[in-house]
């Protein structure tokens, strides 16, 4: 009988799954935007949503390297094609609040059009610097008559922000400045050069923005591998003491690794959430 329950009840989880992510694919067929957002929903086998945010020269497809058994909900951003070789600046949104609005508009659309309260952030890379820029958009009112462009409103930003909160973030090997990037190769990249001056124009450079987060009570997991051969390991420290400082009322765990590379499945990370969020 106990073997048949639970046939029954992880059937019946499938089939809720089943239409509640038809009708999520249905949503954003109608996305505002005009590129390939590429929303993608993996199905899991609990009641929480991971939103992935990947890093340059990624996209879409990066659930297939995330152990988590949650739901995990990805997307195209903008510039999803360009990678550190191919990028021309001047054509991309790196650095303003274009990059920004697909990801919030994901966060929208599942938690407020889906009414999903159980939601954690993930990012990668660049896709962490968005994160903490997206957030800090929230909390701020820098960006609002671009947020009304998407539906976001102050009623909206109140919901987004509470749920963010009781989630969990976490960044892995996360952005910290394309100062950092351009000091680290010791080279006259003009694409970075202008890709950080729109950075430090918009004041989205994420180690600077950090403080956008202030007043927030956030649960945040950050890794960074060392050595990290694409971004370095210069201002690891002072970013997580920042982001610490800002953050004094929740958590932030530092978790540093050494195996691997950047672009690696760093199973210390996965180590600890699953240890601690038994998951």
């Amino acid at each position: 009988m106990i073997p048949f329950m639970h046939y029954l009840i992880k059937s019946t989880k499938i089939i809720i799954f089943c239409v509640l992510f038809m009708n999520f694919q249905s949503i954003f067929a109608d996305h505002p935007f005009s590129y390939d957002l590429h929303l993608k929903v993996k199905p899991g086998n609990s009641d929480r949503v991971m939103i992935m945010a990947h890093g340059m020269g990624g996209d879409y497809r990066i659930q297939e390297f995330i152990p988590v058994k949650d739901t995990l909900v990805s997307f195209n951003f903008p510039d999803y094609s360009y990678g550190f070789r191919t990028i021309e600046a001047k054509k991309t949104t790196f650095g303003t609040i274009q990059e920004l609005l697909p990801l919030l508009y994901v966060i929208k659309t599942v938690v407020i059009d889906q009414s999903h309260s159980k939601v954690d952030l993930y990012g990668f890379s660049a896709g962490g610097g968005a994160i903490i820029n997206a957030i800090g958009v929230l909390n701020t009112n820098r960006f609002d008559n671009e947020l009304q462009t998407i539906g976001i409103n102050q009623n909206e930003k109140v919901i987004l922000l509470d749920v963010i909160q009781k989630g969990i973030i976490i960044l892995e090997v996360p952005l910290k400045s394309i100062q950092e990037i351009i000091d680290y190769r010791k080279g006259n990249n003009q694409d970075l050069i202008v890709m950080q001056k729109r950075y430090q124009l918009n004041d989205m450079e994420p180690i600077y923005s950090l403080k956008y987060l202030k007043g927030l009570v956030l649960n945040i997991i950050v890794y960074f591998q060392n050595p990290d051969e694409v971004l370095s390991n210069r201002d690891d420290q002072m970013f997580y003491n920042q982001l610490k400082e800002i953050n004094a009322n929740g958590t932030t765990k530092l978790i540093i690794g050494h195996g691997g590379g950047h672009v690696s499945t760093h199973p210390e990370l996965w180590k600890y959430y699953f240890a601690t969020f038994k998951r």
